[in-house]
């Protein structure tokens, strides 16, 4: 779901506010799951990364530095549908509030939408928007020609292409994307790049009417 992260880091920087992306339920990730590679991916592009647990979410090493990053602040709660937004809020309140929440049903990953409109919590020593789980984002509003300033971990990399209108393709001639390595790095950029490009796509088929 990187991906799908990706569109949320976009918007974040679109509106120049500060961004924390919590891998919540770590718990329950599958053994293939990579956190040194998925915080790598994001180091330079959000402020703060924290791995939190879904059954006891108290006792794992992030969640006090996070209840302390929120101290004094409010913040928005955004993701998909059975991330365990709102269990995670009424545990980091310290019992103030309990949010309702629903377990998912076996076999299903999308979730039901116990929330259904986004409300201010207030949390004691912080407040916090619980908003309702959604599956797609919006960008119908992002211009193809600013995409470029809106991944800066890819930007110095671009004004490095030989040809000002490369595509980033494979094998394209003078693309600096295709001279990189095996290192952790060059895998990140690439996957980033990907996910670009992905998101180019979907801007330059949007009729200007439509936006």
């Amino acid at each position: 779901k990187a991906h799908f992260i990706d569109r949320y880091i976009l918007r974040a920087i679109d509106w120049q506010g500060p961004a924390i992306i919590i891998f919540n339920k770590f718990d329950e990730v599958p053994k293939d799951f990579d956190l040194s590679y998925q915080r790598a991916r994001f180091e330079n592009l959000v402020d703060y990364t924290y791995a939190i647990s879904s059954t006891t979410p108290e006792a794992t090493p992030d969640f006090l530095e996070l209840q302390n990053l929120l101290t004094g602040k409010t913040s928005l709660c955004v993701g998909q549908s059975g991330v365990g937004k709102s269990k995670l809020i009424s545990a980091l309140s310290g019992g103030k509030i309990e949010l309702l929440s629903r377990k998912l049903a076996k076999g299903v990953e999308k979730g039901s939408h116990t929330t259904t409109w986004s409300e201010l919590i207030d949390c004691g020593d912080f407040k916090v928007i619980d908003s309702p789980g959604i599956r797609s984002l919006s960008l119908s509003d992002i211009e193809s020609e600013s995409l470029d300033e809106l991944f800066p971990d890819l930007v110095d990399y671009f004004v490095q292409c030989k040809f000002s209108n490369c595509q980033h393709e494979r094998q394209s001639k003078g693309c600096i994307f295709n001279t990189l390595d095996e290192s952790l790095e060059s895998l990140v950029l690439l996957d980033r790049l990907n996910s670009y490009k992905k998101i180019k796509q979907e801007v330059e088929s949007i009729a200007d009417w439509d936006r």
